[in-house]
């Protein structure tokens, strides 16, 4: 639990007034959190909910308390020591002023802005030889936002039919790690994600491919190196693009 009082005494700020918006950053916030974790032989667990809630004094409106939950759990069972299964799900609801509108001395008057996001994850970790190993990972990711046109007509991100910010993210990642020596892996991945936007009828409206290579040594315990290189390639479809861009 951690509770928090802000104030930027930045001279644009100004006192509190019933009837009026006024520019001030005075703020009070609460961020509790309740985690749970379970180890066993072969399965483990770990649950955690996070609130922030942050009060803004000077707004005397509907949407003067903002707040952001975010619930995310993960399972991992070992079948043996060369197979091992994760499923993942990180659950984030948030309502908070629009991001322009944050400057020195200046709270959220007029519009805020609501996002719900969900990312789900199933990863497979496997051991084929005693130098090859491979990494198999699905994720899918939800995103709904809910923009200031919910407060007034000030315009930002809409929902429903219209909202061009809402999709659907679906993707596939591989990745293959050869053991040269014990302190030097060899990687090669590849990863495939795919975007479908609420606003767009074309099913593929978005499409990205990566293929890196890399490395990773150990030098000691506290010192090792990394690096990859690789490509990526960008396709957009949709009534709302131009024609296929690579």
């Amino acid at each position: 639990m951690a509770i928090r009082e802000g104030y930027d005494s930045n001279p644009l700020t100004q006192s509190y007034q019933s009837s009026n918006d006024v520019n001030s950053s005075t703020y009070s916030s609460v961020n509790p959190s309740l985690g749970y974790n379970y180890t066993g032989l072969q399965a483990d667990l770990s649950a955690r909910y996070d609130f922030q809630g942050i009060y803004y004094p000077s707004l005397n409106q509907s949407y003067d308390i903002q707040y952001n939950q975010t619930f995310t759990g993960q399972y991992t069972y070992a079948f043996d020591p060369r197979f091992s299964i994760t499923i993942a799900d990180n659950f984030n609801y948030f309502e908070q002023p629009i991001s322009t509108q944050f400057a020195a001395g200046l709270a959220p008057v007029t519009n805020t802005q609501g996002n719900i996001i969900n990312l789900g994850t199933i990863k497979a970790d496997y051991r084929v030889t005693d130098r090859l190993s491979m990494v198999t990972r699905w994720n899918n990711q939800l995103v709904n936002s809910d923009g200031a046109a919910s407060y007034n007509s000030g315009g930002g991100i809409q929902s429903g039919s219209a909202a061009a910010s809402n999709y659907m993210n679906n993707g596939a990642f591989q990745q293959f790690r050869l053991d040269f020596t014990p302190e030097t892996v060899g990687t090669f991945s590849i990863d495939y994600q795919l975007f479908d936007y609420q606003s767009d009828q074309n099913y593929r409206d978005n499409q990205q491919v990566a293929f890196s290579l890399g490395a990773d040594h150990t030098f000691l315990p506290t010192l090792f190196f990394s690096g990859r290189a690789g490509i990526q390639l960008n396709d957009n479809y949709g009534t709302n693009d131009n024609p296929r861009n690579v």
